[in-house]
């Protein structure tokens, strides 16, 4: 879809498809990221769970906090997208990929330990 967007304004041709609504060439988008939305809601409830079920603290609160910055980008998804936004949107990003690095290196820490100390016994 892309080479094809490009090479209609490479060329300046006038394409059949200007007149479509953007939502009907995306559209189907739509189910794939319905998916990957409550994928990603999933993995980081279970992680959560996972974090407090082995009384990691540090863990739970980067996974929460990763959510949130997670969550917090649907809110800026509508609206007119500057550049100011997108920057506010990566740095975003940003903070909700650290939390998630962060959270989990502490629960791979906590399970490790736990291992450890089950192989000793």
């Amino acid at each position: 879809m892309v080479l094809i967007a490009v090479m209609i304004l490479a060329f300046h041709h006038r394409s059949k498809f200007e007149s479509l609504p953007a939502w009907l060439m995306a559209g189907w988008k739509f189910p794939f990221v319905a998916m990957m939305t409550l994928a990603s809601l999933g993995i980081h409830f279970v992680l959560i769970f996972l974090s407090l079920k082995n009384s990691t603290r540090m863990s739970a609160i980067s996974f929460v906090l990763g959510l949130v910055f997670l969550l917090s980008m649907g809110a800026l998804a509508s609206g007119e997208q500057t550049i100011a936004r997108q920057w506010l949107e990566g740095w975003i990003n940003t903070f909700a990929q650290t939390g998630f690095a962060i959270g989990t290196w502490f629960l791979f820490k906590a399970y490790s330990q736990q291992l450890a100390y089950d192989h000793s016994i």
